[in-house]
């Protein structure tokens, strides 16, 4: 348990893994050894060691030996490995199987967790409100400080996603100093980085540029910030800006997920002296890796960007097809 409690309080959970594995010898001919391989599973997993899924298949088989929580988190962090390489339909599938399992404090409350952060991504924001809640009250009960801040956090990302800017602009604000004084470094430029994004999302331009001038630490070289500051300065007429700072997201843009770096390089093109047929062509890309990622937010972002370039090259007909698309969007939304 204290294994899985140092993973569930953001704790360091190296030591506590450690001690599992001097067990092995005692236990190897014991049925306490799934037990043991359980912990080395959610060990792989959460520290992105495993690279097939299908190789913790068999543990279904040694179930009874098993206790009802870990039975859950087993299918728990089965979610989490599909959710790290962005399959998030087949991840909900295996955080539902979870469901089924009766947990104690620290499996609900992570499964929850969990199911929220899938839940925002697919643009069921009614049941990832839902269960953030659940995960808040277990994290309360347990007083588990960060995972409650982490769950405020994740809340504003809920209602930033579902177009409630202005409340998720407050928490964010709130979260930033709470998160200075608990050392979670990470986390603060997160927010940083998730508050700009819905100045970008809500069309407060000038408030990107001067929160990053006034309160980002000017040595932090981050791409999605480069690519905010650029798009900023582009819908506010100041084009050469705009190219400066796409040119710094991408000699910045390690590490980055694919729909950022076609977003960036799209960009660039965009502001570049490309035809219109190159420019739409890396436009459209963009627009159908967010449609293969089933993330609304990101899909009304970019479709919102192709009608302005649709209305700005006086294209009738694909303006309107992207205006019609847009009203679907929002209607799921709502």
């Amino acid at each position: 348990m204290s294994f899985y409690e140092d993973i569930a309080y953001e704790n360091d959970f190296q030591n506590s893994y450690r001690r599992i594995l001097s067990y092995y010898p005692q236990i190897r001919a014991t049925t306490s050894y799934i037990k043991y391989l359980l912990a080395c599973m959610i060990y792989n997993i959460h520290t992105q060691l495993v690279n097939d899924i299908k190789e913790y298949f068999y543990m279904t088989d040694y179930f009874e030996y098993l206790e009802p929580y870990q039975q859950q988190l087993y299918y728990d962090y089965l979610g989490i490995f599909l959710f790290q390489r962005e399959r998030y339909i087949e991840s909900l599938e295996y955080y539902n199987k979870a469901d089924f399992y009766t947990g104690n404090h620290v499996s609900l409350s992570m499964l929850y967790y969990h199911k929220s952060i899938i839940y925002t991504i697919l643009g069921k924001y009614s049941e990832a409100r839902l269960s953030i809640n659940v995960a808040i009250e277990q994290f309360i009960e347990t007083v588990n400080m960060k995972r409650i801040l982490m769950s405020k956090f994740h809340y504003a990302n809920i209602q930033s996603n579902s177009g409630h800017f202005d409340e998720a602009i407050f928490i964010y604000k709130k979260c930033i100093p709470a998160f200075d004084n608990m050392n979670m470094s990470n986390y603060v430029k997160s927010t940083y980085n998730n508050l700009l994004w819905v100045y970008i999302q809500d069309e407060k331009y000038k408030e990107v540029i001067m929160t990053y001038f006034q309160k980002m630490d000017q040595d932090t070289h981050n791409h999605k910030i480069y690519f905010y500051l650029s798009y900023a300065y582009y819908q506010l007429n100041e084009k050469e800006k705009a190219i400066h700072y796409i040119e710094l997201a991408k000699y910045y843009m390690n590490q980055a997920s694919e729909y950022m770096e076609n977003m960036i390089n799209s960009f660039s093109i965009f502001l570049s002296n490309a035809t219109f047929d190159k420019k739409e062509a890396y436009l459209l890309k963009v627009y159908h890796i967010c449609e293969k990622r089933h993330e609304n937010y990101l899909i009304i972002f970019i479709i919102k960007f192709l009608i302005q370039f649709y209305k700005e090259h006086h294209c009738i007909q694909q303006t309107y097809t992207f205006q019609n698309q847009l009203i679907k969007y929002y209607e799921e939304i709502s």
